[in-house]
């Protein structure tokens, strides 16, 4: 008898009572699928559109085989099921920024066998939608850390605030370059603008103070006393009440601006960190950072109509119209939507990020524009469906904060703690 050995046998050799038994056991190989097909599908695609995609390979064993697809966009998808050796196998995808792609596969067996990834199949994926999405130009602001931002009513400034300073960084919105500062003996919170783009009213935590600039030569006008360290500032659209938020003292306190008096207070959640005005100004939107709650004040009679819980850990938050609130949160990747103003929830668009930070919409109303603390890119939410349009990567691991829509609704501002605030318009750029 005779005995072949090869890399599929394994032997064993056993003596018992003197005789020796050769016992032999078959190995059996287990070879890989073949590299699959390149993926068909379309060439050219736009944003927020589902394409199919269709692969194919075999297994020389004739094992069934799953696929999954790189779609080129950092996602991959899960192993399909198994199908028979030879089948095609389908599957869909929606790109959720605009850019070049390249759409691979890969194979594996019942028995855990990796093909190699396939050739790329190039997509072109295009933005059908107009609004900005395009980093067209960057100002450096050297080292600060820019947490909150205004606009000027006439879109020719940013008005920018580090919450660890004591001034305003002002940024020429025309040419894109920094044209100073505004210097202040005060630490800065946050700041809003007058409708005639006359005044610039400043959040004071270090005297407690709201300060009043004109604008006209930068020049301090007023020091406002309001209380225990005022955070969130907004005023209203016909520019004749400013209401600042008190961060220890849960209350919201009503200036007039004709004589700079405080004429009003209004209890509202711990920590009132951002506060909003509706566009028709009938009401005022409070954000309460540590009770996670939003306050919505009539502003008629300065009485707090509802007070509802934010559905997550609130960051900021945007007024959509006159009867829609957009909030962020600065624990997950959530951004809650509610009807004003009795708050009722509508939706919750889940965005893949661990955090979302600053957001803001577009004066239309049909943009809301959110940034993501430490991935360094910017999200657009489409308003009308609430679904979520696409992103933009402004600076790869950047830490952002802040996100301010101009007036004209075609550039889009972006700070955080890094050393430039960047713009985002309609065409290609830098």
């Amino acid at each position: 008898m005779r005995f072949r050995f090869s890399p599929a046998l394994a032997a064993a050799l056993v003596v018992a009572a003197g005789t020796m038994v050769l016992t032999c056991r078959q190995m059996v190989l287990n070879l890989a699928p073949a590299v699959p097909a390149i993926p068909s599908g379309p060439s050219e695609g736009r944003t927020d559109t589902l394409y199919q995609f269709v692969s194919m390979t075999t297994d020389p064993d004739g094992d069934d085989i799953a696929l999954r697809f790189d779609w080129g966009d950092g996602d991959t998808s899960d192993w399909t099921a198994f199908q028979t050796s030879g089948d095609s196998t389908r599957l869909w995808h929606m790109w959720l920024w605009a850019g070049d792609f390249q759409v691979r596969a890969q194979a594996k067996d019942r028995n855990g066998a990796l093909s190699d990834w396939s050739g790329p199949g190039d997509v072109e994926v295009t933005n059908p939608y107009r609004y900005p999405i395009t980093v067209t130009d960057s100002v450096l602001v050297e080292d600060w850390l820019i947490e909150r931002m205004a606009a000027s009513h006439d879109g020719n400034h940013v008005y920018c605030i580090d919450t660890e300073e004591d001034f305003v960084v002002v940024i020429d919105a025309a040419a894109n370059v920094m044209d100073g500062v505004i210097e202040l003996d005060a630490w800065t919170q946050d700041v809003c603008v007058s409708p005639d783009d006359e005044f610039l009213y400043v959040a004071d935590g270090l005297y407690n103070t709201v300060v009043v600039v004109r604008l006209a030569d930068r020049t301090v006008v007023a020091e406002i006393p309001v209380g225990y360290c005022p955070t969130g500032i907004g005023i209203l659209p016909g520019g004749d009440f400013v209401y600042v938020g008190l961060e220890a003292d849960s209350r919201v306190m009503v200036i007039r601006t004709s004589d700079n008096s405080v004429v009003d207070s209004v209890e509202v959640g711990y920590d009132p960190w951002e506060v909003e005005a509706t566009p028709d100004g009938e009401y005022v939107c409070v954000l309460n950072y540590d009770s996670e709650t939003i306050s919505v004040i009539r502003t008629s009679d300065n009485t707090v109509v509802c007070e509802e819980n934010a559905r997550c850990c609130p960051w900021s938050m945007t007024v959509v119209g006159n009867d829609r609130l957009y909030v962020s949160s600065d624990e997950e990747g959530v951004i809650q939507a509610f009807a004003l103003p009795d708050m009722e929830h509508i939706a919750r668009v889940d965005v893949p990020a661990e955090y979302v930070t600053g957001i803001d919409a577009t004066p239309d109303g049909r943009f809301v524009y959110f940034c993501e603390d430490g991935f360094g890119t910017v999200g657009v939410i489409d308003a009308g469906s609430n679904r979520l349009l696409g992103f933009v990567c402004v600076a790869e691991d950047a830490e952002l904060a802040s996100v301010v829509c101009m007036p004209d609704g075609e550039r889009v501002y972006v700070a955080g703690y890094e050393e430039h605030i960047w713009m985002l318009g309609m065409e290609e750029g830098k």
